[in-house]
């Protein structure tokens, strides 16, 4: 093999195949780099019931479509939302009655729905903050469609 054969030989077996494994290496890094970059972390879950926590003053009570302004003479009545979790919280009633006080508590799951939280107690919807307004809707012991409108203190 002659002087030029040999410089062929290098060029066309040695060199060219040493710049297709750098381009084919090159190549590789791109794409794995993009990939790394392109499976970012997901967004934190927004932190809702930091955003509802507090202590609502009933003002309003709606039993069965008929509007009863609140407060009643000496009377109170409170709704308070205790975070739990990110996405629960505790939903604490208090009624203060002339001679007559009584509270309760639900756990209620907070999915954001727009402007607005709604309050979930398994897959039903027991009640919905807009703003500083908070709503909470029940069924009385007579079978009425309760609903307490209370403002953010």
């Amino acid at each position: 093999m002659n002087s030029s054969g040999v410089i062929k030989y290098l060029v066309s077996n040695v060199l060219l195949a040493n710049l297709k494994s750098h381009i084919m290496r090159q190549i590789y890094l791109l794409l794995l780099g993009l990939m790394f970059f392109a499976c970012s972390k997901e967004s934190p879950e927004p932190d809702l019931s930091a955003e509802v926590k507090g202590t609502y003053l009933a003002y309003d009570v709606i039993i069965d479509s008929k509007e009863y302004p609140f407060p009643f003479t000496g009377a109170d009545f409170l709704l308070e939302l205790i975070p739990q979790s990110t996405s629960t919280c505790i939903l604490r009633t208090s009624s203060i009655f002339p001679g007559i006080s009584d509270t309760g508590e639900i756990v209620v799951t907070l999915i954001k729905n727009g402007n607005a939280t709604e309050l979930l107690k398994g897959k039903q919807k027991v009640g919905l903050v807009t703003g500083q307004v908070l709503e909470f809707y029940f069924v009385d012991n007579n079978g009425k469609d309760v609903t307490i409108k209370g403002r953010k203190m």
